[in-house]
């Protein structure tokens, strides 16, 4: 039986999401270092288990609009902002808050339960 492997992408990737979403939101999170992640943010919070979390999250991606999800693009993306995008994020903000989904628990658990599977990509 071969076990299931996890990149530690996947930790750090949830990690920075809610760390910059608590500090302003999915605009923080596109704003920031942390746009790197934009790429992976929806399976990662797919694989934690929380699809509220990674449903938001993919609306939020789709807002943006962008063929790419490259920081660069990103960021001239959120430097371009306009109204309708800041109210659409802020909207999906509000809609995260109320779902009341405690990713930081449920990123705990996941690497409590993954602790000896989770490994730097490409190491086995």
């Amino acid at each position: 039986m071969r076990l299931a492997r996890y990149s530690l992408r996947t930790v750090l990737t949830v990690e920075a999401f809610e760390r910059e979403f608590n500090n302003g939101g999915f605009a923080q999170f596109f704003y920031n270092p942390s746009a790197e992640f934009a790429d992976v943010l929806v399976a990662s919070l797919e694989t934690i288990g929380c699809p509220s979390a990674a449903s938001l999250a993919q609306e939020a991606i789709n807002t943006l609009a962008l063929d790419s999800l490259d920081a660069a693009s990103i960021e001239a993306r959120m430097d371009d902002a306009d109204s309708l995008l800041e109210d659409s994020l802020s909207q999906l903000d509000d809609a995260f808050f109320s779902s009341n989904e405690d990713i930081a628990s449920a990123l705990f658990g996941f690497i409590n339960a993954h602790q000896v599977n989770i490994t730097l990509v490409g190491r086995h």
